[in-house]
This record gives C-alpha cells, structure tokens and sequence, in this order.
C-alpha cells in the first residue's frame, strides 16, 4: 500500500511538473509562413530600439518577453539572434578547416621559398591565393559559431505561444 502511494506521488508530480512547463516563442517567416520555435528559458541576442540584450528570456504576456532584467514589448524588436547546436558545431569545424588550410599553404610558401626554384612566383601567387581562400572559409566559420542565426522582424513574425499550443501544432 506504501509503495503504492509512493509512486502514484511521484506520478503526480511528475505531470505537474510537466505541465508547468511554460511556452517560448514562435517565429513564423512573412513570405512562406515557415515556422520556427524556441522555447522559453533559451539564450538569445535581441535588439531593440537602438540596444542590444543578451540573456535567456522569459514570457511575461502575449506581447512582452524579459531578457534577464530588461522588459521588451514584441512589437519594438528589430532582431533575435539565436545559436543552435548544430551552427555552434559546423561553424567550429569550418572554422578548424580554414585555418588549418591557411597554415598549410603558407607553410607551403615558406618551403617553395627557401627551396629558391624557377617556379618561385608561380608557387608563391598560387599558394598565396589558396591561403587567402582558406582564410575566408575560416572566417565565414567563425562568424557561423559566434553569430548563430537571425529573425529580423522584416522577415519573421514573432508572437508568444504556451506549451500546450506548441503540442497541439506539433501533433497534427
């Protein structure tokens, strides 16, 4: 009997603490009504007004959300900028390649160089030219890891949805 009710305890704050669980945001794209969901607790990069915030968000009503201590209405946001997983990842791994690309073509120049060959200026504007694209990959990388991904509001609808809402839609 003790065992029983025991677990049908834990049973029950299981499903409520299922069910306290709060909603995010939904970002759906103006042109092709693609949508997008981040639930609530993520980090994200607003701006708004001239002003950046940075911090994990929270639901205050319909049409507000808090970024750590800042109060922000929907309608006054520009941009949110999230990072995801997978950016955070391939970014890192592009990055990784460009640079290692880059070291190895000037290391390449360095060896063509101090050999003193014929081919001296040919190898030394092709590998300058590769070093220079490898340079490029790992930039764009880098920008990937750090920047993450932007809902401009030109682009993106932003509106506030409970967990229960985001459930239904996800079951059809």
């Amino acid at each position: 009997m003790k065992k029983t009710i025991l677990t049908a305890g834990f049973l029950f704050i299981f499903i409520l603490c299922g069910l306290a669980q709060t909603g995010g945001l939904e970002f759906k794209k103006v042109y092709n009504q693609k949508t997008k969901y981040l639930q609530e607790g993520k980090k994200i990069l607003v701006k708004s007004g001239g002003k950046k915030y940075k911090g994990k968000f929270r639901i205050i009503s319909d049409s507000t959300i808090l970024v750590e201590s800042d109060t922000l209405r929907l309608s006054d946001i520009q941009d949110i900028r999230t990072k995801s997983l997978l950016s955070a990842l391939g970014g890192g791994l592009i990055f990784a390649y460009g640079t290692w690309g880059t070291g190895a073509m000037i290391y390449g120049i360095a060896l063509i160089v101090t050999e003193g060959t014929d081919l001296v200026v040919l190898g030394v504007l092709f590998l300058g030219s590769m070093a220079v694209v490898a340079a490029v990959i790992a930039a764009s990388g880098f920008a990937l890891m750090i920047h993450g991904k932007s809902h401009k509001s030109k682009k993106w609808d932003y509106k506030t949805v409970s967990n229960m809402a985001i459930n239904n839609n996800h079951s059809k």
